[in-house]
Parts: structure tokens; sequence; C-alpha cells
């Protein structure tokens, strides 16, 4: 099973500069980006606006290295994430992260990094936790993060 990698929209500026280890192990085939383009939801309308990550998406989707997640999946996790737990306002993030069962989320929102963990909201997928990418750091820091999330054969 493909590691499922959701990028939160705080991360669209600077990813593509930055975050240049975890593009490298995508393009490995490590893990997966996971993603949604459909306007009247929150993110979907932040991936058109950047035009970088719009053009990532794409490029990653046509060499299978990023999956578009159906807007319905989306609401339906949305549905069943309980209000009162989640600390931030990024319902859409997590309904994302719930439909494609991501296990790495990248962001810099402590609330959401706080729920994205939250076992209680976001269930473990199988006996894998989620985890959140360390962009900040050492990068033999975020070296060891990627490596134990490699996919695994069957």
């Amino acid at each position: 099973m493909c590691t499922a990698v959701v990028i939160d929209t705080n991360m669209f500026g600077t990813f593509l500069d930055h975050e240049k280890l975890l593009l490298r192990w995508i393009d490995l085939g490590h893990g997966i980006l996971k993603y949604t383009n459909d306007d009247s939801f929150g993110y979907g309308r932040e991936v058109q606006k950047s035009s970088r990550m719009r053009d990532l998406m794409g490029e990653y989707r046509r060499a299978n290295r990023a999956e578009l997640v159906p807007f319905d999946a989306i609401k339906q996790a949305e549905t069943t994430l309980t209000e009162e737990r989640i600390r931030s306002d990024d319902k859409h993030i997590l309904a994302l992260a719930k439909a494609c069962h991501a296990l790495v989320l990248c962001s810099n929102d402590k609330d959401l990094q706080k729920d994205f963990l939250d076992t209680q909201l976001l269930p473990k997928v199988g006996k894998r936790s989620r985890a959140v990418y360390p962009d900040k750091g050492p990068r033999r820091l975020q070296r060891d993060f990627l490596d134990r999330r490699r996919c695994r054969k069957r």
C-alpha cells in the first residue's frame, strides 16, 4: 500500500521550493499525493488558484504519483467528523485525509496537525498511524521520517 500524502493549502506557497526531499520520495514511488480540485470545496479552489500546485498535481497525476479524490467520498467522510473535537478550521482537509486514508500530512497549522493525529477524529489506517511531515529541522530527520513510511511491497 502506497503512503497517501495530503498537503495543506498553507504550504502551497513554499512547498515546491522547500520540500524537494518529499517530492523526490514521491517521484521514487514511495508515496502518492491525494487531492481534489472540486471548486465547491475550499481545498479544490486553492489548488485551482495556485498555478504551480495545479501544474504539479496534473503532472503527478499523469505519472500516477497523484490521485484525484472524488468529491462524493470527501463529502461522505465530512459527515462522519465530530465537530466538537475539531480544533482547526480545516474540516475540509480532515475530510480529504479521511476519504483517501492519508497517512502523512504536510502543514504548518498546529491545530490541524493535532486534529490529524487525533485517532478519535481520524482512526488508524489498518495498523498504520498517521504522522505530520517535519518540514522544519535537519534533513536527516525528514529522511528518517520518509524512510519509515515507504510503500509496502505486497
